[in-house]
């Protein structure tokens, strides 16, 4: 063969030349988008988007699986696009500008659904914690079948219902929702679970089926116990506080009073017994209730048998007219003629709310 021939590089080759000597031809690895190597050729770094090419069938790549990488979808673009700090249906929720997080409704758990804005829906058990400074959790509130629970038994803690206008606390009985209470601020009660606290009297007010509202008893019990026997048939007792003022109207329900030992009547010598009322500033705002150990009179109490409760009187009004809820209440005693030795004994005064 003439050596005149000349081999020659095509595309993408350098390198040939006539027959004279051995002749090479090389890979044209121009831009570094191909790596070549004595012994092969590898695919270097791409220069531009345009050596990326497509796949046969026409797409870059696949769209991104839950198993396979991918691109981004448009519906995954816009699901991500439309995400909003407001509660919105079928849509992702993005946090507001304080980092706050706003949902109508909270399903913990798989257990249906409530369409009701508010609802939080959980397991048949479950709990809710709240992280406390040190980093530690403590359990707020637990809730099963039948039982709601407020606070953990390892921390000490003051549950509070604080309710706006009309909301109050419920609970559901199977379709049913029932009201267990709904603090009201003005009459009214009109509803099963309806609690009205009217300041002007301090009287508690509900709702009873067949009789609309209606006045709650609020009794309050205020002891007092004399815990030895008098060593001399003139000893007496000074005024002394009963309480201090009840912060509401209230009227005299009763005062009891009980010896440990036989208390003979006398209409000489006697003690009488005062309930007595005194104002704010500590003046006298009259007598509630007088018992005497006497036979006779609008006050006496009669032989006083061991352990048997007798009545101090009422006086007039004291049972059925308010009472200032400034007032405070106080008790003494006294001796008449040449006295009387009293036992031991406990003294009961009872009030309740005006109107009850």
């Amino acid at each position: 063969m003439p050596t005149s021939r000349t081999l020659i590089a095509g595309a993408g080759l350098t390198g040939g030349g006539d027959l004279g000597a051995n002749r090479t031809f090389d890979i044209g690895a121009t831009d570094g988008s191909i790596s070549v190597a004595a012994n092969g050729i590898s695919v270097g770094v791409l220069q531009s988007d345009g050596q990326h090419g497509d796949r046969g069938g026409g797409a870059l790549h696949a769209v991104a699986t839950g198993t396979d990488a991918g691109f981004m979808s448009a519906a995954h673009w816009n699901e991500l696009e439309d995400a909003t700090v407001e509660p919105t249906s079928n849509t992702l929720a993005r946090h507001g500008a304080e980092g706050e997080l706003k949902t109508n409704w909270l399903q913990i758990g798989d257990q249906g659904a409530w369409p009701t804005q508010g609802d939080v829906r959980g397991d048949e058990d479950f709990s809710i914690y709240a992280i406390k400074s040190d980093t530690s959790d403590v359990r707020v509130l637990e809730v099963s079948t039948s039982t709601l629970i407020l606070g953990d038994e390892n921390n000490a803690m003051t549950p509070q219902f604080r309710s706006a206008l009309n909301t109050g606390v419920a609970f559901r009985h199977g379709p049913s929702l029932v009201t267990y209470f709904r603090p009201i601020p003005t009459g009214p009660c009109s509803a099963p679970g309806d609690l009205r606290f009217d300041l002007a009297t301090g009287q508690i007010y509900s709702y009873l089926q067949g009789a609309g509202e209606v006045a709650l008893s609020s009794n309050a019990t205020i002891p007092y116990h004399k815990d030895r026997a008098d060593t001399n048939p003139l000893d007496e007792l000074p005024e002394f506080p009963l309480s201090l003022s009840l912060g509401r109207l209230w009227t005299l329900a009763s005062v009891k009073i009980a010896f440990s030992d036989v208390v003979i009547a006398d209409d000489a010598n006697y003690a009488q017994f005062f309930v007595m009322l005194r104002s704010s500033s500590g003046s006298s705002a009259g007598t509630i209730a007088i018992g005497s150990t006497t036979t006779s009179g609008s006050n006496a109490m009669g032989d006083c048998e061991p352990y048997q409760e007798v009545t101090i009187t009422p006086q007039p009004g004291a049972l059925t007219l308010p009472i200032n809820p400034s007032h405070r209440i106080a008790f003494a005693y006294t001796k008449h003629g040449d006295g009387v030795l009293l036992p031991p004994f406990n003294l009961t005064l009872t009030t309740k709310t005006f109107g009850s």
